[in-house]
């Protein structure tokens, strides 16, 4: 079996990923607390939205193709300050890559003739998985930008 096409997806989500965390540093240290964690008109919600998110896409893939999901470890909500964000956004690429292991090219490719299957998404949406996952990538790239317009 391969995974290619499904290595692919999980690098750019990675990469796109990475890129937000090179922005943390730059990120004055008091917007990383207090606040309604939700309020995503602040920096902190932003981030807490990120995260959420993260973990959604993935248990997404996982509800939707019957996998097994991963144990999360923490609650994006909780996190409080430049380091708990910093391994929250570790604890997301581990539980993103845990929940999509058993994820094949084939998952994303159906047979020849065949349409790839859709799924309801939360906000009623029908995705493929490869559609979610590319989704997941753009999400992540979509924050970064606004994180680093905050930050010019």
């Amino acid at each position: 079996m391969s995974r290619n096409a499904v290595d692919a997806l999980l690098e750019e989500w990675d990469r796109a990923r990475l890129e937000i965390v090179a922005l943390l540093p730059r990120i004055p240290a008091a917007e990383f607390s207090g606040g309604d964690p939700l309020d995503e008109q602040h920096t902190r919600g932003i981030l807490v939205h990120v995260l959420r998110a993260g973990y959604g896409y993935a248990a997404w893939v996982c509800d939707a193709l019957r996998f097994p999901p991963p144990e999360r470890r923490m609650d994006p909500k909780a996190l409080d300050g430049r380091d708990a964000f910093t391994a929250g956004f570790a604890d997301l690429q581990r539980f993103f890559f845990a929940a999509l292991g058993p994820l094949q090219d084939t998952h994303l490719e159906p047979p020849q003739g065949q349409l790839a299957p859709q799924f309801r998404s939360r906000w009623g949406e029908n995705f493929t998985v490869e559609q979610m996952l590319e989704h997941a990538v753009c999400h992540n790239l979509r924050h970064r930008r606004q994180l680093a317009r905050r930050l010019a």
